[in-house]
């Protein structure tokens, strides 16, 4: 913004005087006084707080958070992805979609899924694969992500019995990258700078568990493991534009969580062709690395770095409850809901899955 006021007089003998504050640049010039008048030009030249953009990191951060928190839950959520349906070939294909809700942040995300496996043996020990590509994404606006890429994963089942009885072994490992644009949240008179980059994440899972038969067609199956998750959104430079005079550098942001699972699950199979389950559980953070938010602009002044989760929930619930459907031999239709309390303070996130399995 620029300002000017001026006065004249008979001479004129300019002599420049010049200075800066936080708020930008400044100079005067005039002339030596007549005994009755003298010319002062001034031209202020303002530029964005540094209070006003700190404040405004914090604000695109708190954004941020549920974009991360999302696209941690879908990684976490894929750990759970199987297709144990088989016929004489030993290979199970299935076909559906996802819709995850991030609480309290205002973001929806739907998905299409695929999932593949191979039989290893008659008690249907596995290995398999899966993609989960984003269809929509909905939210503040403040950061959207690129739907260009899936997140794929690999499992492998060894398991005792093929009815749930005994024990089972389950590791999967995923990996996804989105493209991100980030528009700065504009307060007082900071600038809505946009940039962008990439955010990764990936991590591995393994779990155990042992079915008991507790009474007839119904098995409990106590479980315990571990997992391990990783984000990083990499750094990048906003671009500059006449309405984005000082844009911000930003630094990369990274998270990481070791964490340990423990709980039960619940199957029922006494209505024919059809299977109920609900399962509940516990999960703690043994080690975490929560990163922060860094951004500079030497025109501006120091910006502080923000803590990007500063008031972590280690321990959380987790909950799911589903059902599938035998349409007919070696055809299946299932449905599951899962419940997950996230790491950042009154964030959690809810998905519903819908498939249709076919074992060839």
């Amino acid at each position: 913004m620029y300002g000017q006021t001026t006065s004249t007089a008979g001479d004129f003998n300019y002599f420049p005087v010049s200075g800066t504050t936080s708020r930008g640049s400044w100079y005067f010039t005039y002339t030596a006084e007549d005994g009755s008048a003298m010319l002062l030009t001034y031209f202020g030249i303002f530029g964005p707080s540094v209070a006003d953009t700190q404040q405004s990191l914090v604000n695109t951060a708190a954004v941020l958070q549920g974009t991360v928190t999302l696209q941690n839950s879908v990684m976490v959520n894929s750990f759970t992805y199987d297709c144990p349906v088989f016929d004489k070939y030993g290979v199970c294909v299935s076909a559906g979609g996802r819709n995850t809700t991030v609480q309290a942040q205002g973001i929806n995300n739907t998905s299409g899924l695929l999932i593949a496996s191979y039989r290893l043996d008659a008690n249907n020990s596995r290995v398999g694969a899966y993609a989960d590509q984003n269809l929509s994404i909905s939210g503040p606006g403040t950061v959207q992500l690129g739907n260009n890429t899936p997140m794929l994963g690999i499992f492998g089942v060894w398991s005792e019995r093929p009815d749930g009885v005994g024990a089972e072994v389950k590791v999967s490992a995923a990996y996804g990258q989105k493209s991100t644009t980030v528009t700065r949240q504009v307060v007082g008179t900071s600038e809505a700078g946009i940039g962008g980059s990439n955010l990764t994440s990936q991590g591995a899972q393994v779990i155990a568990r042992y079915g008991f038969g507790v009474a007839d067609q119904l098995v409990a199956s106590p479980y315990v493991g571990v997992r391990y998750t990783q984000n990083n959104l990499g750094g990048y430079t906003e671009a500059s534009s006449t309405s984005v005079t000082a844009p911000l550098s930003y630094g990369q942001l990274n998270t990481n969580a070791t964490t340990a699972l423990a709980g039960a699950e619940l199957k029922y199979r006494g209505i024919p062709q059809t299977t109920l389950f609900a399962s509940a559980g516990v999960e703690t953070d043994t080690n975490t690395a929560n990163g922060s938010y860094n951004a500079s602009n030497a025109s501006i002044g120091t910006l502080a770095p923000v803590n990007f989760n500063p008031n972590p929930v280690k321990t959380r619930p987790t909950a799911s409850i589903g059902a599938y459907y035998d349409v007919e031999k070696n055809h299946r239709l299932g449905v599951t809901g899962i419940y997950r309390q996230e790491p950042f303070q009154a964030v959690s996130t809810t998905t519903v899955m819908a498939t249709y399995t076919v074992g060839l």
